[in-house]
């Protein structure tokens, strides 16, 4: 019998207030599609976070997983 467990991968990046829309197309359109279209085995959802500071924006992002476990 097998078991079930979630993986989930986090990363953080920040960038300039200028930058957040450049940022934000890159995450989404590139990085996120490719990893859809390559069909990362287990992938159960990705997601970004946007946090404003006073002088930059934080990028979270994160991906969960479900690992089968013999």
């Amino acid at each position: 019998m097998s078991r079930k467990s979630k993986i989930i991968r986090t990363w953080k990046g920040c960038t300039t207030i200028e930058n957040t829309p450049i940022r934000e197309e890159l995450l989404i359109n590139e990085v996120f599609s490719t990893i859809k279209k390559k069909g990362v085995s287990g992938l159960e959802k990705v997601s970004i976070t946007i946090k404003n500071r006073k002088d930059e924006v934080d990028f979270f992002k994160s991906f969960n997983l479900i690992h089968l476990m013999p």
